[in-house]
């Protein structure tokens, strides 16, 4: 029931100053920030890697951007209010326990790595980054994750490569190393460490000219050193020399020292190669000396020509011997390509006996376009008139074989050919080495090509010789263009000085250094980018300062985002607890009130009543009609003092809602501040719902009062519209006025006054929200809105 009418009279009212109107607070930061809140939104929505934040202790999802749905699968409405136990994400929950205690001892984790489950089923592998924060006054994970699921899997597929190639490397039969320009061993096979009995740590480091293999002469060592020179100018080197073995043997070595080039016809690498080749010399020296003994005996012309045919034979049958054995395959053909004489190797090579291939030509023993190419080059060496060496293929049992073959005309005592030998060599691993080792070189111009890394070379003062593809692409630039340019012509000052300063340290240091460097995009954007800078010098002692870098422009910004946030939100939790504050001030200022009225009014009132009841008693009337006359003061002070007390209870407690509903109990209470101030007020209701939860109406009732309080007190209004309406998405409440109106921005009106807080933490708390409008002289609109929750309705 509404309060009867108090019959008190009422003190003539003053104008209130401008400092008293100063009580009513603006909004908080809160409000005149939302556009960092939006920005902050769209950052966390459009994110290209997937970001969640979830409750800390029981992983309740709150939110999370569409990357990461994208990603794992799920729709929205599968994930929000669902724990990441019930999704499945985790593939092991007692993993997630082990991170969340490890969150909450360190606060943060940073480059977490960690397989997670798809819906799919599916396992990927992330990096991911989780902060503990504080929302709603609940502890709270953000977590940030990167997908590196094909990076793993291109590692995994890079080491399997690199251990294919190993192994081919360390298998050849020939000895095959790698020397820095200047001579520096990098590597060497197990075959050439094996040889000599050496580990790789032993030789590592040292030049090469200087390492156990070459200890025979310090004149040996000066002639390998001066090959190395001429390789490092860009010259294939051929040499025949001699190497030391484990047990102390001397062995002839064909070698040769290979030079690797870059694009820009620079050395960076040379690959020494070397082959065993003492059996094939001691008997080329052997058949030198038959010859000369041979020789020497014609001249004589003895007449012991027998034992001189028997020398011959012994010749002949030493000579046989040593091309028999022969790891080589050595043969004669005539001038007209039919074979005369073929040594074991040959005959164990192609499984043919000597009687079966004496008297054929090439095209009766091999395939024809291997047959044609031979016979071409025994023609041109007989052109030639002198020894040729060719690349020949022949078909062996585990597949073709590629050959070095020494091919010379052999002669008559009166200078004329009668026939060609042939010696060969298989260097089938060696080009199988080559081989390997350019598509290793391929693709890792491949990986530079297409990595997101970009990669440069400068070299001491600072100008560009090198930058890779990726590195074109990004910054729209050509290395013809930035050919020994600075950084100063380049890029704006700051941006140089930056690169030049941290150059200078690598060169200082001579050691490699990380670094976050500023750069500027072609369009006028700044990104960022993790710089990974070393030193480099070449054989010559010149420097270079090399970098390769990685795009972190994303992380950047997300991590800027996300300290704004923990700023807001510090700000925000500040603003908590001087509210909390104010409304513990504010609780016990109304009990002392209320203590107050109750003693020195009511209590007063009650007292003043009882010595009335009393004198009556002591002296009653003498006259019965006297009794109700005696009585009527007593019965109005009662009336006046039920009134005040239900005014009271009114203010402490609007019981007419949870009784009536919204409408009716603001429709009372605009009557009564109608009748109180003489304030003519206007209300317009449309499609108010029949049942509004208690909660809300109570919520949207307090806000008239304040703010129809606020107008009585500070805004010298004399008219106010209140609008009360709903709708399918929720229910609304406004209150505009006449009156004087103040400055929003007035942020110093925050700290007097409590009424708006109030009104903007309790339709906070109901996920609703207020915005006042009011400008000097222009009047004050104040809005509050309550959306519908599911099905709250």
């Amino acid at each position: 029931m509404p309060p009867k009418a108090s019959k008190k009279k009422r003190q003539p009212k003053t104008k209130p100053s401008l400092r008293a109107r100063s009580g009513i607070a603006p909004p908080p930061l809160k409000t005149v920030l939302p556009a960092k809140e939006e920005l902050f939104a769209k950052v966390f929505r459009s994110s290209p890697h997937p970001i969640g934040i979830t409750e800390l202790e029981t992983g309740r999802c709150l939110e999370i951007n569409d990357a990461c749905l994208e990603i794992f699968g799920f729709r929205r409405d599968e994930v929000v209010g669902q724990t990441t136990l019930m999704l499945g994400i985790w593939p092991d929950p007692h993993e997630r326990a082990r991170f969340i205690e490890r969150l909450k001892g360190e606060g943060a984790i940073r480059n977490f790595e960690i397989s997670m489950r798809m819906k799919s089923g599916e396992l990927r592998q992330f990096i991911i980054s989780s902060n503990v924060i504080t929302l709603g006054g609940k502890h709270c994970l953000l977590t940030i994750g990167h997908d590196i699921t094909e990076r793993k899997q291109a590692e995994v597929a890079l080491r399997e490569s690199e251990q294919r190639f190993r192994a081919i490397y360390d298998q050849t039969y020939e000895f095959i190393g790698l020397l820095k320009p200047d001579g520096t061993l990098i590597d060497a096979n197990r075959t050439a460490l094996a040889f000599r009995g050496l580990q790789l740590s032993d030789v590592a480091g040292k030049p090469f000219w200087e390492t156990p293999w070459w200890d025979i002469s310090v004149e040996l060592q000066e002639k390998l050193r001066e090959g190395i020179t001429e390789a490092a100018q860009g010259k294939f080197v051929h040499i025949q020399i001699q190497h030391r073995a484990a047990d102390g043997t001397i062995e002839d070595i064909d070698f040769s020292l290979t030079p690797i080039t870059d694009r820009n016809g620079k050395v960076t690498e040379i690959i020494p190669e070397g082959r065993r080749i003492t059996a094939l010399t001691g008997g080329r020296d052997q058949l030198r000396q038959a010859h000369e003994k041979l020789e020497r005996l014609v001249r004589e012309r003895t007449a012991e020509y027998d034992k001189a045919i028997e020398s011959l034979r012994e010749s002949e049958e030493r000579i046989q011997g040593m091309l028999d054995h022969s790891p080589s395959p050595i043969w004669l053909k005539d001038l007209q390509g039919c074979y005369l004489d073929v040594n074991q190797q040959f005959e164990r090579t192609f499984h043919r006996t000597r009687q079966d291939i004496i008297g054929k030509t090439d095209h009766d023993i091999f395939p024809p376009e291997h047959a044609t190419a031979y016979r071409a080059n025994d023609l041109e060496v007989l052109k030639a008139g002198r020894s040729l060496q060719f690349e020949e293929v022949a078909l062996h049992d585990d597949g073709p074989h590629t050959n070095i073959v020494s091919k010379f005309p052999v002669r008559r005592r009166d200078g004329m050919p009668y026939g060609v030998c042939g010696i060969a060599t298989d260097i089938t691993e060696r080009k199988r080495a080559e081989q390997a080792l350019r598509e290793r070189e391929a693709l890792t111009g491949e990986f530079l090509d297409n990595s997101a890394t970009v990669a440069w070379m400068k070299d001491a003062e600072g100008r560009y010789i090198f930058i890779s593809p990726s590195f074109e692409r990004r910054f729209n630039a050509r290395l013809e263009d930035w050919w020994h340019k600075t950084d100063f012509e380049l890029w704006p000052r700051e941006v140089a000085e930056q690169f030049r300063e941290n150059d200078l340290a690598v060169l200082r240091q001579n050691s490699v250094i990380e670094v976050v460097e500023e750069f500027h995009n072609p369009d006028g954007s700044r990104s960022w980018w993790l710089s990974h800078k070393f030193p480099y010098q070449d054989t010559s002692g010149k420097r270079y300062v090399g970098g390769l870098a990685v795009d972190i422009t994303e992380r950047k910004k997300a991590e800027e985002a996300l300290h704004q946030n923990q700023l807001e939100l510090r700000r925000y939790q500040t603003q908590l607890e001087e509210l909390t504050s104010k409304l513990l001030s504010a609780r016990d200022n109304e009990r002392q009130r209320i203590a107050r009225d109750l003693h020195d009014d009511f209590s007063q009132r009650l007292a003043a009543l009882m010595l009335d009841v009393a004198a009556l008693q002591l002296q009653p009337p003498l006259l019965p009609e006297l009794i109700a006359k005696s009585l009527e003061p007593v019965q109005e002070q009662l009336e006046q003092l039920s009134d005040d007390i239900h005014k009271l209870a009114y203010q402490l407690y609007p019981s007419l809602v949870e009784h009536a509903g919204l409408q009716p109990a603001i429709e009372d209470h605009i009557h009564k501040v109608t009748e109180r101030t003489g304030l003519h007020i206007v209300l317009k209701a449309n499609d108010v719902p029949a049942a509004i939860p208690l909660e809300w109406a109570t919520c949207l009732f307090r806000v008239l009062q304040e703010s129809l309080q606020n107008i009585v007190k500070h805004a010298n209004a004399t008219e106010v519209l209140v609008k009360l309406s709903g709708s399918s998405k929720g229910i609304g409440l406004s209150v505009a006025d006449n009156g004087m109106g103040f400055d929003v921005g007035d942020k110093s009106l925050q700290q007097k006054g409590l009424g708006l807080i109030s009104m903007q933490e309790r339709l906070r708390l109901l996920k609703g929200f207020l915005r006042i409008h009011s400008k000097p002289a222009d009047g004050t609109k104040v809005c509050a809105w309550i959306p519908f929750q599911g099905s709250a309705l």
